[in-house]
């Protein structure tokens, strides 16, 4: 949802009472706010295949649509919806249960500056997930884009961490007489040097981590 968005509130009330003040709360505090009702099953189900929501206001107890519902519903749909329960009566007891069920909070009804502040969190902990799942696809994009540079290019190029090889490009299996870049997964990296050279490895591979030598090459006798 981007900032200047409608907040998409979806109301599982049997009162179009609570709609209109939970809504009228929100523009009032500067909030655009589009809201729809569902007060059965086959309209929440209709209103979820409509569009995305932000928000989901449930009573816990209807006589078409119960709280446990509208979560199993969400739940099936595969939707990140945060769903508030309200209820007339609210004790520890059904606090938790409703928050063992999936929902994000229990409020009692006609509080509605409690449950305006439960709305605005749960709209900003929902931009947050937004806008971490986003981050994490960029991500995954760009690690497919590296990977295929990686293992295309002509160069001998190798990751390596604690000493093992964690990838190999076959430009660098190749120059090791390697087939299978995939071989070299389960060799450290200090297995392949000739072991009177290994002592002097490590210190180039000391200074070079420590920033204490500019040069990048050095020469060595690998094994066969």
């Amino acid at each position: 949802m981007q900032a200047k968005e409608a907040i998409r509130l979806l109301i599982c009330s049997e009162s179009q009472h609570e709609a209109e003040t939970v809504t009228s709360l929100l523009r009032n505090a500067g909030h655009a706010t589009r809201a729809h009702i569902a007060q059965d099953m086959d309209t929440l189900k209709a209103k979820l295949n409509d569009q995305v929501w932000d928000v989901c206001l449930c009573y816990m107890e209807m006589e078409k649509l119960s709280g446990k519902d509208v979560l199993n519903e969400i739940q099936r749909q595969g939707k990140d919806i945060p769903t508030i329960y309200f209820h007339d009566e609210v004790d520890s007891i059904l606090a938790e249960k409703s928050l063992k069920a999936g929902a994000v909070d229990l409020v009692p009804s006609g509080e509605y500056n409690h449950i305006l502040q439960v709305v605005l969190r749960e709209i900003n902990n929902l931009k947050l997930r937004r806008e971490l799942r986003e981050a994490e696809a960029l991500l995954r994009e760009a690690e497919k884009r590296c990977q295929v540079l990686l293992e295309s290019a002509q160069d001998a190029i190798a990751y390596i961490q604690d000493g093992m090889h964690l990838f190999a490009n076959d430009s660098y299996a190749s120059v090791f007489g390697y087939d299978d870049a995939d071989d070299l997964l389960t060799i450290p990296l200090m297995d392949m040097v000739y072991s009177k050279d290994q002592g002097r490895f490590k210190i180039f591979l000391k200074d070079f981590n420590a920033g204490k030598t500019r040069s990048a090459d050095f020469e060595c006798k690998m094994l066969d």
